[in-house]
C-alpha cells in the first residue's frame, strides 16, 4: 500500500504528511488488499480542501470534505470513507 499526499495552492509538510499517513492507515483495518491511497490537499477561499481517494482490488472510493482547518477536514474526509467501506462490506455480506 502506498499513500500520496499532494498538495495545491499549499505546501505538505512533515507534520500534515504524517498525519495523513497516520489515519488513513486505519482504512487498512477493513481492506487486506488496498493499492494506493491518494490524498489531495487544497486551499481556496479560506476553505481548506481534502480530498480522499481508495483503490482496493475491486473498488473505488472517493470522498471529499471542506473545513475553515486541515486537520479538521482531515479526520471528517477519513470518517467519510470508513462509513463508505462499512456501507459497502455490509452490501456484500447481504448479497452473499
Amino acid at each position: 500500500m502506498s499513500v500520496n499526499v499532494k498538495g495545491k495552492n499549499l505546501e505538505v509538510t512533515q507534520a500534515l504528511r504524517e498525519y495523513v499517513e497516520k489515519r488513513v492507515a486505519r482504512i487498512t483495518k477493513y481492506f487486506s488488499d488496498v493499492r494506493d491511497i491518494t490524498a489531495v490537499l487544497k486551499v481556496e477561499k479560506n476553505l481548506h480542501i481534502v480530498e480522499i481517494t481508495v483503490n482496493a482490488n475491486s473498488v473505488l472510493l472517493r470522498a471529499e470534505e471542506r473545513t475553515g482547518d486541515m486537520y479538521e477536514a482531515i479526520d471528517l474526509v477519513v470518517e467519510k470513507i470508513e462509513r463508505q467501506i462499512r456501507k459497502y462490506k455490509t452490501k456484500l455480506s447481504k448479497r452473499f
